[in-house]
């Protein structure tokens, strides 16, 4: 997947997945947090697309695009061997991620939801 496929299925997956279930304040710092990553974008995709042990790890092609089948089977493995993770220092409660957000966030980024 490119990097516009990405960040576009990120930005889908937390407008659709996290800001129903947060607070405004993590509505606000998450989206703004986002908009940071996007002027960034470029990069760290660079960085990514241009490592060797990302292209020797099957991470990304010959193209500089993200297998995001791969990495997504390698978090959502971790995700069910170790548990969720737990983010418990945000104001308005803690949010978990677990392996099921690894498979939506997927699914935005394929453009399946």
């Amino acid at each position: 997947m490119n990097k516009e496929q990405i960040l576009n299925g990120i930005i889908r997956y937390f407008d659709c997945e996290v800001v129903p279930k947060v607070p405004t304040f993590i509505q606000w710092a998450g989206g703004a947090a986002l908009y940071v990553a996007m002027k960034k974008v470029d990069v760290v995709f660079e960085k990514i697309s241009t490592n060797e042990m990302a292209k020797a790890f099957e991470i990304v092609d010959e193209g500089g695009n993200i297998n995001i089948d791969y990495v997504a089977e390698a978090f959502t493995d971790s995700a069910r061997k170790y548990g969720k993770l737990l983010f418990n220092k945000i104001p308005g409660g803690p949010v978990t991620f677990s392996d099921q957000d690894v498979i939506l966030l997927k699914q935005y980024i394929k453009g399946e939801r």
